[in-house]
């Protein structure tokens, strides 16, 4: 029981890590695209937003999981709480939005 919570532990910090940096350098290589002058192909811009999108998905949801599940219970207040809801929210909604402009084959 304590192995699989540790184990639970570690999946989450690590799901947490990699997605941060799989969405930084992401966006870091397309912001180097733009300001090295490079033209960018109009799904370019979609991709730079569903970046954010899944970016501020990841931060209101993976990072308090993160947290909850190394033991800090009491991170945001109920303000803090419902305002993370709602960024999540958003969040969930804006890549749902994008992904089907992408598949609408424009």
């Amino acid at each position: 029981r304590v192995l699989q919570s540790h184990i639970l532990r570690v999946i989450f910090l690590v799901q947490t890590m990699v997605g941060t940096l799989g969405n930084l350098s992401l966006l870091y290589y397309y912001l180097f695209l733009s300001f090295t002058g490079c033209r960018l192909r109009p799904t370019d811009l979609i991709v730079k937003h569903l970046i954010v999108a899944n970016s501020l998905s990841l931060l209101c949801k993976g990072v308090p999981q993160t947290m909850a599940a190394f033991g800090w219970n009491n991170f945001p207040s109920d303000v803090g709480c419902k305002l993370l809801f709602y960024l999540h929210r958003i969040s969930r909604g804006s890549i749902i939005l994008l992904i089907t402009w992408c598949g609408d084959g424009r």
